[in-house]
């Protein structure tokens, strides 16, 4: 099976977040749903950042990716 992420998710790896992340999503007040490959931790600390950074509706997914598979998350298949 090929890698891939939720059809509606922008990817911003670690290292990239704070950089792009102004960019993709300026209104601080916009919904983001953080999620790493293996379930809480990584997307936890993603959301901290998004925080600290003024996002305000920021959330972290637990399950991360394997959840959205397990729930038969619509996904796109990376190119």
């Amino acid at each position: 099976m090929a890698k891939g992420h939720a059809t509606q998710a922008i990817h911003l790896g670690k290292g990239i977040l704070e950089r792009d992340i102004e960019t993709a999503v300026p209104d601080p007040n916009t919904e983001l749903i953080m999620y790493c490959g293996g379930g809480y931790p990584l997307g936890a600390h993603r959301r901290q950042r998004a925080k600290k950074m003024g996002y305000r509706n920021v959330y972290s997914l637990i399950g991360g990716y394997k959840g959205l598979l397990q729930a038969q998350w619509p996904m796109k298949t990376a190119v």
